[in-house]
């Protein structure tokens, strides 16, 4: 079951929402015709014909998150999205250490109706930036433009450019780095380099674009 399906363009709920339907499934011929003893089906349950699926939406979970008027520097915004310039030293969305004062507690004032499906704690959040870092993030405003956007994301139809300062000036004028990232051993609060199977394939082409001789340092765009 957990497997994408064909857009039909009657799918407008996300793959990361799923988890909270319930979803039963029965097989016509194990003689389980009525409802009330269909069988509660688990997201890896291989399907066959035959099988038979009823899924039930829940409404969405009204956000608890408070709005706060914290200033935002609107790049592009529609009835469909809105586009912001992150400062750095704003988080995303509350968490642990940080319950308010977020990128969320703004949108949620400014937007006054954010999509939902991205939980009660980041409506509307369909990707993050570091606290530290700054840049562009869009925002979903409603259901439909949160999945559209989540699966760019993920079938990466959207380029990601970033700035980064470099200790140092690379010998070569542009590169490729391709490895595997996941949780630090030690600290699970940070990401590394792992080997294996482990960690996600991440790959980074980057480009310099300065070189400050006197500080040692360099400019990349990756």
């Amino acid at each position: 079951m957990n497997q994408p399906l064909p857009n039909r363009g009657w799918i407008t709920i996300c793959r990361a929402s799923c988890p909270t339907c319930l979803a039963h499934a029965f097989k016509p011929n194990q003689g389980r015709p009525h409802p009330s003893e269909w069988e509660a089906a688990k997201p890896n349950t291989p399907l066959k014909q035959g099988d038979r699926i009823t899924m039930e939406v829940p409404d969405p979970v009204p956000t608890e998150v408070v709005p706060q008027d914290i200033p935002l520097n609107v790049l592009f915004e529609d009835e469909h999205i809105i586009v912001i310039n992150k400062p750095d030293g704003l988080v995303v969305h509350p968490a642990a250490g940080n319950p308010d004062g977020t990128l969320v507690n703004a949108l949620l004032f400014h937007c006054k109706n954010l999509s939902g499906i991205g939980g009660e704690l980041r409506p509307g959040i369909v990707h993050r930036l570091d606290k530290e870092t700054s840049g562009c993030m869009v925002a979903a405003k409603h259901d439909l433009a949160h999945t559209r956007l989540t699966e760019a994301f993920s079938q990466r139809d959207l380029t990601k450019i970033y700035l980064a300062a470099v200790n140092g000036t690379p010998s070569s004028s542009s590169g490729r780095i391709e490895n595997r990232i996941g949780r630090h051993p030690v600290d699970r609060k940070r990401m590394a380099l792992v080997t294996g199977e482990a960690g996600k394939e991440a790959l980074t082409e980057w480009d310099r674009v300065a070189v400050h001789q006197a500080a040692r340092s360099s400019a990349a765009a990756c």
